[in-house]
């Protein structure tokens, strides 16, 4: 058979079947569109760009096993008043407290436990520095009184200008230890106003899965929606590295849709 009857046929067999043969390739492409958008992992991390046996990459897997490799989402609550920040960080938090294991390890809407270690044990956290100048200021105030309580000790030149700079010295520690001690006594998740205030959510996943990243994104749209609902002048906003996971993974996986669909 020659080959331009060959071609006839063909072209006659297409002819007859045309119909069909749209249905088929509309068929596979819409099977090639759901298996895209659904079902076809993608997988943001920049280790996958290496070949999975690589030495490199099984090491860092063993790494990963042995150290906790989670993120943290933060929400941020902003409220006309201090009382209504406090109602709606209080609603939003339990509320979070509620989500699966496999999506919130732990939700931290107040640090007073922190904040209580750390003023128990504030005196461990002076700059050495400090220490060492405090230490050398009172020993010659201390010298200084002394002598001036010895009924015997006569003193014939002018005071010596350490007396008050040691003075002054010991005035700025004292301001700067108030300082840090008030900084205690406030959370500092909340601003000073009391209007602004934060919630860490550490999640259970890694920081590269996506899809884990998605469904905590859209638990966290709906339980903003039931509080601002609640009060409404309540704004809530999310950020942290989840939230960038999962916008990073849709800007990827929406780029190679529109270039496979150009193609």
């Amino acid at each position: 058979m020659s080959g331009s009857s060959l071609a006839r046929r063909y072209v006659a067999w297409i002819r007859r079947h045309t119909i069909a043969i749209i249905a088929v390739h509309l068929a596979l492409l819409g099977g090639a569109i759901d298996l895209i958008a659904f079902h076809l992992p993608l997988f943001a991390d920049f280790s996958y760009l290496l070949p999975q046996d690589a030495p490199a990459v099984r090491d860092l897997r063993r790494l990963e096993a042995r150290v906790k490799a989670n993120d943290t989402a933060l929400a941020v609550i902003t409220a006309p008043s201090p009382s209504e920040r406090a109602a709606a960080v209080h609603e939003l938090a339990e509320a979070i407290r509620t989500l699966p294991p496999v999506l919130v390890e732990q939700v931290i809407d107040d640090d007073a436990e922190a904040r209580a270690f750390f003023k128990a044990h504030r005196h461990l956290y002076v700059p050495l520095a400090d220490l060492e100048a405090a230490s050398a200021a009172l020993e010659r105030r201390i010298k200084a009184a002394k002598l001036a309580a010895n009924p015997l000790f006569v003193q014939f030149d002018d005071p010596a200008p350490e007396a008050d700079h040691d003075k002054r010295q010991l005035d700025e520690l004292r301001t700067k230890r108030r300082e840090a001690e008030s900084q205690l006594d406030r959370p500092s998740n909340v601003s000073s106003d009391g209007r602004i205030a934060m919630i860490q959510i550490r999640t259970r996943f890694r920081p590269t899965d996506a899809g884990l990243g998605q469904q905590l994104l859209t638990r966290l749209h709906a339980l903003r929606a039931k509080v601002i609902a609640a009060h409404p002048g309540v704004q809530i906003g999310f950020t942290g590295g989840v939230i960038s996971a999962v916008a990073e993974h849709d800007a990827i996986f929406k780029g190679m849709v529109l270039s496979s669909a150009i193609t």
